[in-house]
């Protein structure tokens, strides 16, 4: 007899963010972030303690480690099944600014370089497995290309 299947609890992408101004006596622009994911642990984006021609920019890092993180995980995976060893993996991800038809501020792109090194009798295995993971995408790549639906709703707490 085959053991019963572990049932596993779906799990919903959620993030909650919280104002810190009224909690935290500089907070005027700071924010917690709480992830639904047990990988990810709260942040703290503390704006209030730089100038204020300092504080802009956050999101511009977030998406740019989002875009990073989701090409670098699928690649991480995929060399470990392949039971390629991954000797050096580091990258860096820039939002490329531009602007709109309105001319209001946009990012155009993120370049992300993947700097790795790999056991070198796996080399070419593992250039035709990366190169096929770029070629199709990973999650964000594709959600962003498509252009993905953002939707905002307020909820007005006043009586």
């Amino acid at each position: 007899m085959s053991k019963p299947k572990k049932e596993v609890k779906k799990y919903i992408p959620r993030v909650e963010m919280q104002w810190l101004g009224k909690i935290l006596s500089y907070g005027d622009e700071d924010l917690l972030f709480k992830f639904n994911h047990k990988a990810l642990q709260p942040i703290i984006m503390q704006k209030s303690v730089l100038p204020l021609e300092e504080r802009a920019g956050t999101s511009r890092e977030l998406l740019a480690a989002v875009a990073s993180e989701c090409m670098v995980e699928w690649m991480i995976m995929s060399l470990k099944r392949a039971k390629i060893p991954i000797e050096e993996f580091t990258t860096t991800t820039e939002a490329n600014m531009g602007n709109d038809e309105t001319g209001r501020t946009i990012v155009e792109s993120c370049d992300t370089v993947v700097n790795l090194k790999l056991s070198d009798d796996k080399l070419e295995e593992a250039k035709i497995i990366l190169e096929h993971l770029l070629e199709v995408g990973c999650l964000m790549s594709r959600s962003l290309e498509r252009g993905i639906k953002l939707r905002y709703k307020l909820n007005w707490l006043n009586k």
